[in-house]
């Protein structure tokens, strides 16, 4: 009887080495398909790798003004970019954005007048005391020989101060400044990107204060 029963307990130590071999490797896979534990945190260095903190109180009113097109780009363009930028600052989570139709309805009613486009200090902080807003995001977007350059900038309303800035250098196709404008809205939500396309050709000026 004794035998037996040992006899029997040999007979199955293989399966259970299978099954427990087996509840690793489900572990192990459906913790992340390169193989990596459950719980282990984005890689960073990765391309496309996009990570915005979450907001510490009340969201921020922002408005974005349209981009100020220097050379290089037709109107529709600079209006796609602009639309682009808008949409990315609202994928943060971090802000409160105007609608670009709500802003330029609020602006005409409140008689704003402006000659050619509103994206130095003074007019941006005036529009945006007409919208109620806290910030105002401007800037320009323009080629210079086989370069991009796209210089962007968070403005306080209250103080009249530049609250943050962004300054990138790009080579390439067009395009690749729809990314631009995602990594931009990134940066000035105080989080970290590496852009899967872009082909940056100079540093980012890294911003001075996030939040105010």
């Amino acid at each position: 009887m004794k035998r037996k029963l040992a006899s029997g307990i040999i007979g199955l130590l293989p399966a259970l080495l299978l099954a427990g071999c087996a509840a690793t490797m489900v572990r192990t896979t459906t913790g992340s398909r390169l193989g990596k534990p459950a719980g282990t945190p984005p890689d960073q260095t990765q391309p496309g790798y996009s990570s915005v903190p979450a907001p510490q109180g009340p969201k921020l009113t922002i408005s974005v003004m349209d981009l100020n097109v220097t050379s290089g780009l037709s109107p529709q363009e600079v209006s796609m970019l602009t639309d682009k930028l808008l949409n990315e600052f609202v994928n943060t989570k971090f802000y409160k954005v105007v609608e670009r139709s709500k802003r330029d309805e609020i602006l005409k009613e409140q008689g704003f007048q402006q000659s050619g486009a509103c994206d130095q200090g003074a007019c941006l902080v005036e529009a945006g005391q007409l919208l109620g807003v806290q910030k105002m995001v401007g800037g320009t977007i323009g080629k210079l020989g086989m370069m991009y350059v796209v210089e962007l900038r968070v403005m306080d309303v209250k103080t009249g101060e530049i609250d943050q800035a962004f300054s990138r250098k790009y080579a390439g196709d067009v395009s690749n400044l729809l990314d631009a404008m995602r990594e931009a809205a990134v940066v000035f939500s105080g989080g970290i990107v590496t852009p899967a396309t872009v082909n940056p050709a100079g540093p980012t000026v890294q911003p001075q204060n996030r939040r105010k």
